[in-house]
């Protein structure tokens, strides 16, 4: 299924601003033109980071159309704005979310091995900061998930959740309330499962690795 949605408007700003939210991961095609031949320009950003996904600058480059990836329960924000000091700029703006392209990982793929081993490494820093991690279980059993202190023996967080239901079904916090660093969990094919890591420490650095196992 196809979702198709057009932005116009016949107005005079120095930009324009919309959003939306994504029911399923997709792809998305803008184009902008008005009945003159110019062209507005046009970002698409992440509404959470506000980081850059897309431009077109079309009277710069001729690039009037793009594809990018959108991820479900995300909200992206839409600025359409004139290259032109003091030029009106009519403007179409065509959106096509397209269901067949639905991909339900989010983060960083997690990556499994023959054996069913996987391992993740990096850093978080202070409460707020998040690594974000997922995969789709191929085959029903069950998931052994621990993680290991940094070389100054801190811990960092981390929970496992259903994609779908956004149950939360693990909850390892070894420096806090239950001092827990594995834990066991069921996993059901073609269910994808979200696991997030945080560190405990405001302002602290805190390495993580954690290992995976499945059976």
């Amino acid at each position: 299924m196809s979702v198709i949605r057009t932005l116009a408007s016949t107005e005079n700003p120095l930009f324009s601003q919309a959003s939306m939210s994504a029911a399923a991961a997709a792809s998305s095609r803008p184009a902008a033109q008005d009945a003159n031949g110019r062209y507005a320009e046009l970002e698409i950003k992440n509404g959470t980071t506000g980081r850059k996904l897309l431009e077109l600058e079309p009277s710069e480059n001729g690039v009037a159309s793009a594809e990018m990836p959108v991820v479900a329960g995300s909200s992206y924000v839409i600025v359409v704005r004139s290259p032109y000091d003091y030029v009106a700029v009519g403007y179409t703006v065509g959106l096509r979310l397209d269901d067949s392209m639905i991909s339900p990982i989010i983060g960083t793929e997690v990556v499994f091995d023959a054996t069913g081993f996987a391992q993740l490494t990096g850093t978080v820093v202070g409460e707020h900061s998040k690594r974000i991690y997922s995969f789709t279980a191929t085959t029903s059993g069950s998931l052994n998930v621990s993680i290991l202190p940094d070389a100054n023996g801190r811990y960092a967080e981390l929970e496992v959740v259903n994609r779908t239901t956004r149950r939360k079904l693990l909850e390892l916090e070894p420096s806090e309330r239950n001092g827990r660093t594995s834990g066991t969990i069921a996993v059901v094919a073609g269910e994808t499962y979200v696991i997030e890591i945080e560190s405990p420490f405001d302002r602290v650095a805190v390495d993580f690795k954690v290992t995976l196992q499945l059976s």
